[in-house]
C-alpha cells in the first residue's frame, strides 16, 4: 500500500518507520529539519531504536518535496500533527489537523479518495465532525500509547492496537480491518491485541487511558506528601500497598508532579469533554488539582 504520514513528532515518525517495513510510506512535516533527519537515516526525535531501524532495516520510506507526490494515490493518510493544549481555553488546539486536510483536499486522487486516519490526540467527537465537514472521505481514529523515552520500542511492541471506524459508513469496517491487519503485520508480536470500536470510543480510550495514568501518579504523589509531612518512609508504604496484586507494582514512583506531552493535555481535554457533555465528574479534575498542589509542595520542600 501507499501510506502518507503528516507530522514527524514522536507519533508520526515512529509510525512511519513501523509501516515502512511492509509498505511505501511518504512523510511530510512543515519542519524541514525533521524531514532531513529521516533522509539521512537519523531519528528526528533522538530515538536510538529508531536510528537502528533506519540504518539497519530495508525500509520503504520516502521524503517527497511536494505534498501532491505524497498524497496522490495514497491508500491511507495519517494525520499525526501535534495538538497542543490551549492553556486559556483548556482544550486541545486542533488547527493543525484542519491545515493538513486543506492540503489533502487540493492534492488527492478524486477517483479514489484515501482513507484518513487521525493519530493526533483529539476531543471526543472531533473525528466525526471532520467526517461531516469532509464527507468524501472515510475516517478512522487510531490512538497511540507510546512513551517519549521508549517511543520506537513501544510502537514496535505495542500493548494493544485500537482502530475506531465510522459504523454508518459502507466502507468503514473494511477500511479499519485492512488497517489493523497492516499494522499487525509490521509489529514484532503478531499476537498483539487488536480492538475495533466506534470512532468516539477510540478517542475516549486514549483520553481515559492517559487520565488513569495521571490519576495513579497523583495518588502516589499524594501518598508521598503525606509520608513526608508525617516523617514516614513513603517507599515502605508504597511497597506494602503495591504488594496487593489488584494494585500492582508499577507507575508508583513519586515525583514533582506529572508532566510530558500527553498527560497534562489529555486530562484537561477530558475534563472539557465532561463539561461539554454536562456529565458529572470529580475524579480526573481532582488528579489535575492534586498535580498542581504537588508541584507547589515539592518547590517548598526544596527552597
Amino acid at each position: 500500500m501507499k501510506i502518507t504520514v503528516f507530522g514527524l513528532g514522536y507519533v508520526g515518525s515512529t509510525l512511519a518507520v513501523l509501516l515502512s517495513r511492509q509498505h511505501d510510506v511518504f512523510v511530510l512535516d512543515k519542519n524541514e529539519q525533521l524531514v532531513d533527519a529521516i533522509r539521512n537515516d537519523r531519528s528526528p526525535i533522538g530515538d536510538a531504536k529508531m536510528e537502528e531501524c533506519l540504518q539497519k532495516e530495508a525500509l520503504n520510506l520516502f521524503t517527497p518535496k511536494e505534498v501532491a507526490e505524497a498524497v496522490d494515490g495514497a491508500d491511507y493518510i495519517f494525520i499525526a500533527t501535534n495538538t497542543q493544549l490551549d492553556p486559556e481555553a483548556g482544550i486541545l488546539d486542533i488547527s493543525s489537523i484542519h491545515r493538513v486536510m486543506e492540503s489533502v483536499i487540493s492534492s488527492y486522487d478524486k477517483s479514489a479518495p484515501p482513507v484518513i486516519v487521525v493519530k493526533s490526540t483529539v476531543p471526543t467527537g472531533f473525528t466525526e465532525d471532520l467526517k461531516r465537514r469532509y464527507p468524501e472521505f472515510d475516517f478512522l481514529f487510531c490512538p497511540e500509547f507510546l512513551r517519549e523515552k521508549t517511543a520506537m520500542e513501544d510502537v514496535l511492541n505495542p500493548s494493544r492496537i485500537i482502530v475506531g471506524y465510522d459504523e454508518t459508513s459502507t466502507n468503514g469496517k473494511s477500511a479499519a480491518e485492512k488497517l489493523g491487519a497492516a499494522i499487525l503485520s509490521c509489529v514484532d508480536d503478531s499476537s498483539t491485541p487488536l480492538l475495533y470500536t466506534s470512532i468516539p470510543e477510540a478517542e475516549s480510550i486514549k483520553l481515559f487511558a492517559n487520565s488513569y495514568l495521571a490519576l495513579r501518579l497523583s495518588f502516589f504523589n499524594e501518598l508521598d506528601t503525606f509520608a513526608t509531612v508525617r516523617g514516614l518512609d513513603s517507599s515502605l508504604i508504597i511497597k506494602g500497598v503495591c504488594l496487593d496484586p489488584r494494585i500492582g507494582d508499577y507507575y508508583n514512583v513519586p515525583g514533582p508532579g506529572f508532566g510530558g506531552k500527553c498527560l497534562p493535555k489529555d486530562t484537561r481535554q477530558l475534563i472539557a469533554d465532561f463539561d461539554n457533555a454536562e456529565v458529572p465528574e470529580l475524579v480526573i479534575r481532582a488528579a489535575v488539582e492534586e498535580n498542581e498542589l504537588r508541584k507547589e509542595f515539592v518547590a517548598e520542600q526544596e527552597s
